[in-house]
């Protein structure tokens, strides 16, 4: 009785939802709770049920509705626990407005807080802005448990992807947040290198100098942009010890008699000005003496 009792409120609730008829669908959903409160009798047809519901019509009546309806429909579909985890996906895919997409966000973070993984499936997603929209929800949930998920999707190749990623990095520690910016150091993006540099520049790490300093020795570095190489020297200033000192000297010397001046020259020298005394000072005093005209301007500016 209890297993034909759950069905009928399935059918019932299926249908008050697809019309947006709270006080029915509130209703039904009580029936449910009373009849399988677990959803041990019915989860799998209930999730099915909720498959077949016109959801670009959902969210078509929630980026039209007033806060209370997106508050409604947040609570329901919390009250109806892990089965509707897809169709609330499905109306975050298909809303067209910040607020509707944000009352989604919300639900699936109580709906995903026990078991982030849930959410796996979607992380695989053609659709860049569902992957972004998922890792946005990883991020509110925090914890442990997310962070395999997140390194999933640490090499996606939308970089919108991994701007949200960055962001919803702050909720794991450092130990395992670190690993994950610096994946995203070999970016071009403007945006998102700032982002990760400043992540990073907020919490020292040896791994961080050494990473940022192998970007900038690299033999590519002058292939990027400006402002990016800016911000690389700008963020290894904040970081760099004497370690750094040899690489450094060798790009202000790079190109012997035949240097040039350039970003990365200057850049290196102001550099070594900001880690100071001793080895790094030694360095610009010697470049001072080069024979080579743009090493000896680049160490005097």
């Amino acid at each position: 009785m209890r297993r034909v009792q759950a069905r009928a409120a399935t059918t019932w609730l299926a249908a008050a939802l697809g019309a947006m008829e709270w006080a029915e669908a509130t209703r039904a959903l009580e029936l449910l709770n009373e009849a399988d409160p677990a959803r041990e009798l019915g989860g799998a047809e209930l999730a099915a049920t909720l498959g077949t519901l016109d959801v670009r019509a959902i969210a078509e009546r929630l980026d039209e509705g007033d806060p209370d309806d997106l508050n409604r429909f947040a609570a329901f579909v919390v009250g109806l626990g892990t089965p509707a985890v897809a169709l609330c996906v499905d109306v975050m895919a298909l809303a067209g407005k910040a607020r509707a997409r944000a009352a989604t966000v919300t639900a699936l973070c109580y709906l995903c807080a026990e078991d982030p993984e849930l959410l796996a499936p979607w992380l695989l997603d053609a659709r860049w802005y569902v992957v972004r929209n998922v890792v946005s929800v990883l991020g509110h949930v925090g914890g442990p448990a997310v962070a395999p998920l997140l390194r999933s999707v640490s090499r996606h190749p939308e970089v919108r992807v991994r701007r949200q990623l960055v962001q919803a990095l702050g909720s794991l520690p450092a130990g395992e947040r670190t690993p994950l910016l610096l994946q995203q150091l070999d970016t071009r993006d403007p945006q998102l290198l700032a982002a990760v540099l400043n992540v990073l520049v907020r919490e020292p790490d040896p791994r961080t100098a050494r990473a940022i300093l192998a970007c900038i020795a690299a033999a590519d570095f002058e292939t990027r942009a400006e402002d990016n190489q800016r911000a690389l020297f700008g963020a290894l200033g904040e970081l760099a010890d004497d370690g750094a000192v040899p690489v450094l000297e060798e790009l202000l010397n790079q190109g012997g008699w035949f240097a040039r001046r350039s970003l990365q020259r200057t850049a290196a020298a102001r550099t070594l000005r900001r880690i100071g005394p001793p080895k790094a000072m030694a360095a610009l005093e010697a470049a001072v003496r080069a024979r080579s005209e743009a090493v000896r301007e680049a160490a005097l500016e």
